[in-house]
């Protein structure tokens, strides 16, 4: 049975390539204007699309993160997360008064 001709890129990969040109993308910005929070950004896209052109190749085994595998790039994944939301903090600053309870919420998962 035919099904068509087989894509390039995987998902996964073609996911990886585009946050791969946001971390150059975030990169150039930092070399040209030297903008706060801009290299944590570059590096934390960069880590997390480490994790998006190795997805192929992960095995997954269920729905725990149950291989050692799994738990090493879980933990690559996250640490682009936390690198990204830090990048932002010191890029925009920090909120004050009301607007720093309304965004605590929202960087609960990073820190998790």
């Amino acid at each position: 049975m035919n099904v068509g001709p087989t894509p390039l890129l995987s998902v996964l990969q073609f996911e990886g390539a585009v946050i791969a040109a946001l971390a150059v993308m975030f990169a150039a910005t930092w070399l040209r204007s030297r903008e706060e929070g801009m290299p944590l950004l570059a590096l934390g896209f960069a880590v997390t699309a480490l994790w998006y052109l190795n997805g192929d190749r992960i095995g997954y085994v269920g729905p725990n993160i149950d291989s050692a595998q799994q738990r090493i790039w879980s933990s690559v994944v996250a640490l682009g997360v936390l690198l990204i939301s830090i990048g932002v903090i010191q890029y925009l600053g920090l909120p004050r008064g009301r607007r720093r309870w309304w965004l605590a919420p929202f960087l609960l998962p990073s820190v998790l």
